[in-house]
């Protein structure tokens, strides 16, 4: 193994781009806990001059209100990313009324977890789905566990440095499988030797008293509110840590990219027994947003794992912070016209909310003006607008056609939708060939037989 990397290393050397390494990204997510000028936890709202934890991408808060979560950039320089760093925490701190950051791992003194308070975003759709999120870490993990600070150290190598390399290896694969089979190598030979970070850089050895049940450690006093592992080195990654026995059971591969997805989808898509009994919604509060292994992607706790999964779902969910007004940005104009206006095969891809599995296909819009019409390329942008979330079909397409009655007032609004879903094809029933149609007739469109005949016939259906 040494020789061979020893030879890759002296043939990058050679090359003309020897330093091509240097240009990689990186960038920290870094938690601290709020506390009161006692070492208490903070039972304040997050500051509002800490700008909105839903929207601001540098200050925000991880599982409870009172952990904060400061995010830098990605960027090609380390002094840059623990500059700006610096610059939030200094912003944080002229922001912060009598309150300090905690700055262990480990958390401060709490009564009881009941007074952890669960993190906030909003009554948007995607606020209350981050809140949902949480409200199921609390009854899935607790709220202990979850008040645990960790940092996030992000990385990616540079682009440019990939095909040198693959030249190097003599690989014949496409560029990006090399890439993902190459990042997932990294990822197993970390978890392989991931133990030597903490041995030689773990410095979380003691915590509260109050973290702790009577009897349920056999860590040492140290004073009146500490107890400490005399060769400890990070009790965050202990037993007694951010561990999960029933994650422990969820074997995700890293053998391949396909593997991987096909092993984290199975674990958001499989029930666990201990959850059913929660339940999703009780007395009217959802409890948490699935009774499966997983919630979601990031409820799998790894020392290592790929963004660029974690960036693609976010893309599949930014519809969430589209804004209508923004969308349509005034292209509605005067039209005395009443002839039907028909937008079809659009093209959408959307997210099962059930499964997290793609669904995608063909939309057609008609309305029948009523002195307003709107910018043709606005139709499109709405239907990307609510696909892009977590979705079913049928309420996508009611969403489409009370959107467009909404902001034109029209004689009538028609949207049907054809879609493939894979939950059908590459899961449960299996079958490859299944098409899913859905439609929403408002207006002259549900009292007409007349005109819904026009519109199918225009679609062709």
């Amino acid at each position: 193994m040494c020789s061979k990397l020893e030879n890759t290393l002296k043939k990058l050397s050679e090359n003309s781009s020897r330093n091509v390494l240097l240009g990689g990204l990186r960038g920290l997510e870094k938690e601290s806990l709020r506390v009161d000028s006692k070492g208490k936890l903070s039972q304040k709202s997050h500051p509002t001059t800490l700008g909105s934890s839903l929207t601001n991408k540098y200050i925000t808060t991880d599982f409870s209100e009172a952990l904060l979560e400061f995010i830098t950039p990605p960027l090609s320089n380390t002094w840059e990313v623990l500059s700006v760093l610096c610059d939030v925490h200094q912003f944080t701190y002229s922001n912060l009324e009598n309150e300090l950051l905690w700055v262990s791992s480990m958390p401060c003194s709490i009564s009881d977890e009941k007074d952890i308070p669960i993190a906030q975003y909003g009554s948007s759709n995607v606020g209350k789905m981050k809140t949902i999120y949480r409200n199921g870490l609390s009854s899935r993990y607790g709220r202990n566990m979850q008040a645990i600070s960790g940092i996030h150290f992000n990385y990616s190598i540079p682009e440019l440095f990939w095909p040198i390399y693959q030249k190097l290896k003599e690989d014949r694969h496409h560029l990006d499988a090399f890439v993902s089979s190459d990042y997932l190598g990294l990822f197993r030979n970390f978890q392989r030797f991931s133990w030597m970070v903490l041995y030689l850089f773990g410095a979380s050895p003691a915590l509260c008293k109050s973290f702790v049940t009577h009897g349920q450690s056999n860590l040492k006093d140290f004073g009146h509110n500490t107890l400490f592992e005399p060769f400890g080195t990070s009790l965050r990654m202990s037993d007694l840590g951010y561990t999960s026995r029933t994650q422990s059971n969820i074997n995700i591969s890293l053998n391949d990219l396909n593997e991987y997805i096909s092993d984290l989808s199975k674990a958001i898509d499989t029930p666990e027994p201990k959850y059913q009994k929660i339940g999703i919604l009780n007395n009217g509060e959802y409890d948490q947003l699935s009774i499966n292994k997983l919630q979601i992607e990031n409820e799998f706790y790894s020392p290592i794992r790929p963004k660029r999964v974690a960036k693609s779902w976010k893309f599949f969910s930014n519809g969430y912070n589209q804004n209508l007004d923004d969308i349509i940005n005034n292209a509605i104009f005067s039209e005395g016209g009443k002839d039907m206006v028909v937008v079809r095969d659009v093209e959408f891809f959307s997210l099962c909310e059930h499964h997290l599995l793609p669904f995608f296909g063909k939309a057609h819009v008609a309305y029948i003006p009523n002195g307003r019409v709107i910018g043709l390329s606005k139709v499109p942008r709405i239907i990307d607008m609510f696909s892009r979330r977590l979705q079913v079909q049928e309420r996508l397409t009611r969403q489409i056609a009370e959107t467009v009655k909404d902001v034109l007032d029209p004689i009538g609004v028609a949207v049907i939708m054809e879609g493939q879903h894979m939950c059908m094809q590459m899961r449960g029933v299996e079958k490859q060939n299944s098409l899913a149609t859905t439609s929403s007739m408002l207006g002259k469109f549900r009292e007409s037989a007349r005109t819904r005949s026009e519109f199918l016939s225009i679609i062709g259906l």
